[in-house]
C-alpha cells in the first residue's frame, strides 16, 4: 500500500529517475510477497524494458534477480535460470555481493527443485556466507532455511534441525511471523520424516494458522499437504481427502504450479490407496 502511495505521488510530480524505478521494483517484489504473481511480473517486465532502454545495468540486474524469483514460483524454470545467469555475471563482475547472495540463493532454490541437491547446497552455503559479511540477518535466514530444505531431502536430519534452529532464531529476532511460520512448517516435515507424527502435526497446524491469518494461500497449500499426509498416515484418508480439496479450491487456478503440482499428488495418492484411484479432480495443472 505504502509503495503504491509513493508512485501515486511520483506520477503526480512527472518524476521517473532511478530513484523512481527502485522504489518500482520495491513495489512488484511486495506484490510477489502478497501472493501476486501476475501483477509482480508484469510490472518487472516494465521495468526491465525500462531500464535497458535507459542503459540502467545494475536496476536492470536487481529487476532479473527478483523477477526470477517470481518466475520461478510459477514453474518458469527456464525463464528464472536465463535471468539469474544475466544477474549473477553482473554482480560478480561489478562486486555487489548482497544482490549476488540473492541471485545465488533464488539459483539455489531452483536447483533444488530440479533435483541437483549438491549444486543447490553450495549455492545456498555461498550466499549464507556473503549475507552474514554484509550483516543481513534476514536474508541469512533465507539460506539457512534453504540449507535445512536440502539437507532434509538428503536425508540428513541432524543438519536439518541444526539448520532450522539457526534461521529460526534469526526470524524471531527479525519478528517475521510469516518466515518464522514456514520455518516451523520445515520443522514440522523433519520431525514426520523421523516418525514423530504429534509433534510434526502441531508444529504444521501452528504454522498453518499463520498463513491463513496472513493470508498466504501458497503456504498455506503447504501446509495442508503435510497435515493430509499425517491424515493418511493415521487410518484417516477421508478428512484428508477433504483438507486437500480445501486447499485447491483457495488457491485458485493457473498460479503456483509447484505447490498445486504438490496437492495433486498428494490427492491422488490417498485417493488410490482407499481403492478410488479415478477421483473427481481434473489433470490439468493450469487453466
Amino acid at each position: 500500500a505504502e509503495c503504491t502511495r509513493a508512485a501515486r505521488l511520483f506520477a503526480e510530480l512527472g518524476q521517473r529517475d532511478p530513484v523512481v524505478l527502485g522504489l518500482e521494483i520495491n513495489r512488484a517484489v511486495a506484490l510477489s510477497n502478497v501472493d501476486e504473481p501476475a501483477q509482480s511480473l508484469q510490472l518487472f517486465q516494465r521495468l526491465e524494458e525500462e531500464c535497458d532502454a535507459d542503459g540502467l545495468e545494475l536496476l536492470a540486474s536487481q529487476v532479473r534477480m527478483n523477477a526470477a524469483f517470481v518466475n520461478a514460483q510459477r514453474g518458469e524454470f527456464d525463464r528464472a535460470l536465463a535471468r539469474l545467469g544475466h544477474a549473477i555475471r553482473y554482480f560478480r563482475r561489478t562486486d555487489h555481493p548482497a544482490f549476488l547472495a540473492h541471485s545465488l540463493l533464488n539459483r539455489a532454490e531452483i536447483y533444488h527443485q530440479l533435483g541437483l541437491l549438491e549444486e543447490s547446497r553450495a549455492m545456498a552455503q555461498e550466499a549464507s556466507e556473503l549475507f552474514a559479511r554484509e550483516k543481513m540477518r534476514y536474508d541469512r535466514g533465507q539460506a539457512i532455511h534453504q540449507l535445512a530444505l536440502t539437507s532434509l531431502a538428503q536425508g540428513d536430519h541432524a543438519a536439518s534441525f541444526r539448520a532450522i534452529r539457526g534461521a529460526l532464531r534469526l526470524f524471531e529476532g527479525e519478528g517475521n511471523r510469516a518466515r518464522t511460520a514456514l520455518v516451523r512448517l520445515l520443522r514440522a516435515e523433519t520431525l514426520a520424516s523421523r516418525g514423530r507424527t504429534r509433534p510434526a502435526r502441531e508444529e504444521a497446524r501452528a504454522a498453518g494458522g499463520v498463513f491463513r491469518r496472513l493470508g498466504l494461500e501458497r503456504w498455506s497449500a503447504a501446509a495442508a499437504v503435510l497435515l493430509a499426509r499425517l491424515d493418511a498416515r493415521e487410518g484417516r484418508p477421508r478428512p484428508a481427502i477433504r483438507r486437500l480439496e480445501r486447499a485447491l479450491g483457495h488457491l485458485g487456478s493457473g498460479e503456483f504450479p509447484i505447490i498445486r503440482y504438490r496437492l495433486h499428488e498428494t490427492l491422488g495418492t490417498i485417493e488410490e490407496d482407499t481403492g478410488d484411484p479415478t477421483g473427481d479432480i481434473p489433470m490439468r495443472l493450469y487453466p
